[in-house]
């Protein structure tokens, strides 16, 4: 399993659990489509929780 880093656009985004958010990243061809987990996206003062509202723009990292 290696780090990865690369642009991303959010394409949609659905609940999980009770402070989790499963994201689909739309990236360039090297990865496609991705399902990601953002933790704690939910919770009142997660820095995550604007970045994973559908047509945000920004950097994906994860584990390929």
């Amino acid at each position: 399993m290696a780090i990865e880093q690369d642009a991303a656009i959010v394409l949609r985004s659905f609940p999980y659990g009770e402070a989790d958010r499963i994201l689909l990243l739309g990236t360039p061809p090297r990865f496609g489509k991705l399902r990601v987990i953002a933790k704690g996206a939910r919770r009142p003062k997660s820095r995550f929780g604007a970045s994973a509202q559908p047509f945000q723009i920004g950097q994906a990292v994860f584990l390929s």
